[in-house]
């Protein structure tokens, strides 16, 4: 069975779908398991309906896998996410191949035992110099990859690394997102640098590494007008409890720019009502920020605080209102977000993102607009460095060119 495809590739999702059902049969997947797989691609259709999209996309699908089950490229997965992209996976191998490509067997992640010293060298040196727990696990998964398929293509030791398994490498990672190949090959690159540095190779073979030919800025960040986001915290009905609690947390992502995993992890101890600000250790850079807490955003957590919150011991702000009350995760808050932006009644483009950053994003594009200098979004918004931030904002590229790039005296 083959799909006929136009010259112009498009393939109503519909059709896809169908047909890799088909193969499935052909392939004696088991009844259940077909069952799996479609209660993802309804959810999949679903979601491309929202859009009035009927043609298969992988931009789209990509956007449905980070909405819907919160993949994000180059950031380690948890196995739900991992048998989402599986099913979204066969898909696409049907509609590039015309076939679907075999599941490699998954196994649990252990460095082969002729790299495992180097590799763990290298981990601990970055470390040491200011990954964050979040990169490292990045770069654990990365290497680990790497060190996997050099086994397989029969390299004992280091010295045996030639090019040319750097470049079948890199054709192995085609199966992946684009962004996570240029990542897996950037970590690639730098731990090459490391072992040549070192004297573990004599050859110093990280110019070898191919280029992904991604470029961060090629997808454009979303981001929702003022007035937008206006209308998606006028949707909350703030007379119960977890309306209460889900609008403070919409106002710390959208008027203060904080991370979702932050928001998440926020304590009350962090909370610093005499200096009227909040001090937290960010989890994606592991650097302590302090940011002033703004006048409605405080009225909003105290509003939850005070007759929203349950009686519970969790020190954290955020909790689930059922028994035992547990701590949110970042796929509690994506729901969040994604259920008032879709109740706004608010257009969602198909670059559209439905999940807290977008409220993230939004800030930043509204400081660039009133001409906020870029050292002081990079400050609201944790970025290390304004480099970062640049990126980050080119939505608003025109105004990017006028903006001042001195840091200001006063503090914000």
């Amino acid at each position: 069975m083959h799909l006929e495809q136009e010259n112009e590739r498009q393939i109503r999702l519909s059709e896809l779908i169908c047909s890799v059902s088909g193969v499935l049969l052909e392939k004696q997947y088991s009844p259940i398991s077909i069952g799996s797989y479609r209660i993802v691609w309804g959810k999949m259709q679903r979601y491309f309906d929202s859009l009035h999209e009927i043609y298969y996309c992988q931009d789209i699908a990509m956007n449905f896998l980070r909405d819907e089950y919160g993949i994000i490229s180059g950031e380690v997965m948890i196995k739900p996410q991992v048998d989402a992209l599986r099913k979204v996976q066969v898909l696409e191998d049907y509609y590039t191949f015309g076939d679907i490509m075999p599941k490699r067997k998954r196994k649990k992640y252990n460095y082969p035992n002729q790299f495992k010293e180097i590799i763990e060298n290298f981990i601990e040196y970055r470390q040491k110099r200011g990954y964050s727990n979040r990169l490292k696990q990045s770069y654990t998964l990365y290497l680990e990859r790497f060190g996997e398929h050099l086994s397989s293509e029969g390299v004992n030791v280091f010295s045996e690394i030639k090019e040319l398994h750097l470049i079948s490498f890199a054709g192995y990672l085609s199966q992946y997102p684009k962004p996570t190949i240029k990542n897996t090959l950037g970590a690639v690159k730098s731990f090459l640098v490391f072992a040549y540095e070192h004297g573990v190779i004599s050859t110093d073979l990280s110019n070898a590494v191919p280029k992904s030919g991604y470029r961060t800025n090629e997808r454009l960040p979303s981001a929702y007008s003022q007035e937008e986001v206006e209308l998606i915290l006028r949707t909350v009905d703030r007379g119960n409890p977890i309306g209460k609690r889900d609008y403070a947390i919409l106002m710390l992502s959208a008027k203060m720019g904080i991370r979702a995993g932050d928001i998440v992890n926020l304590k009350l101890s962090d909370l610093k009502w005499d200096k009227s600000c909040v001090v937290f250790t960010q989890e994606k850079t592991d650097h302590a920020i302090t940011l002033p807490i703004l006048n409605d955003v405080g009225e909003a957590i105290i509003d939850y605080l005070r007759y929203g919150r349950p009686k519970t011991e969790k020190k954290n702000v955020f909790v689930v209102h059922r028994a035992p009350f547990d701590e949110f995760t970042g796929k509690c808050l994506y729901h969040i977000t994604k259920k008032y932006i879709l109740s706004a009644g608010i257009k969602i483009r198909p670059e559209s993102k439905l999940g807290p950053h977008s409220l993230r994003h939004s800030l930043a594009s509204g400081l660039l607009e009133i001409n906020t200098p870029l050292p002081i979004i990079s400050e609201i918004l944790g970025h290390t460095d304004s480099g970062t931030t640049g990126t980050y904002l080119k939505i608003g590229i025109a105004q990017l060119r006028d903006c001042a790039l001195e840091v200001p005296h006063a503090t914000i």
